[in-house]
């Protein structure tokens, strides 16, 4: 039995997150919507500010557009997991960015960070967001030895990828997840 009462660790750490928020502006729902809601919009902020890094412009609608998209204001405006990752995922774009235009170690630890938080809530998101970071690393270095090993260590990991999906959701076949995509999207 998992700590929280057997649900699965990510709502634990979620359940640790807004006890500790409660202790600081008292137990207030709404308080709480407005501070993860933030958290949320900080993420978008941060993945905005690293495109503009990328693109090496002010694009002010890019930011708007995605604040108001349909998935990042409703998932954004939760007191739950969704603006934790959205946050996390900002940090790890805003890092990664960074790392392709101009590296630095604090790129690097906030890359590391968005990963550390991300996959804390959800840990299936490990290696999907490992996994683009070494694809990129590969194709930038020049040294072929390096290409050589990683390849079998990237193979390993999607392997242990579809794996750990496989079993979280309980899917045994590409008609079983056919099926539970099916009862995914009429729910």
């Amino acid at each position: 039995p998992m700590a929280g009462g057997g649900g699965n660790l990510g709502t634990w750490h979620i359940r640790i997150l807004a006890w500790l928020l409660f202790k600081v502006i008292g137990p207030s729902y709404h308080g709480g919507k407005i501070v993860f809601s933030f958290l949320g919009f900080i993420g978008i902020y941060l993945t905005y500010r690293g495109t503009v890094r990328l693109i090496r412009q002010e694009m002010p609608i890019l930011l708007i557009l995605t604040s108001l998209s349909p998935t990042c204001l409703f998932w954004s405006a939760t007191l739950g997991k969704d603006p934790i990752i959205l946050f996390a995922i900002g940090l790890y774009s805003y890092g990664c960015l960074g790392i392709f235009t101009d590296f630095k170690k604090r790129h690097l630890v906030l890359a590391a960070s968005g990963i550390l938080l991300a996959s804390l809530v959800r840990n299936y998101f490990l290696p999907v967001l490992i996994l683009p970071l070494v694809f990129a690393y590969i194709s930038r270095t020049r040294r072929p030895i390096v290409r050589l090993l990683a390849l079998p260590l990237i193979l390993l990991g999607l392997q242990q990828s579809v794996a750990i999906f496989s079993r979280r959701m309980k899917v045994d076949s590409f008609d079983s997840f056919v099926s539970y995509q099916s009862k995914v999207a009429s729910n």
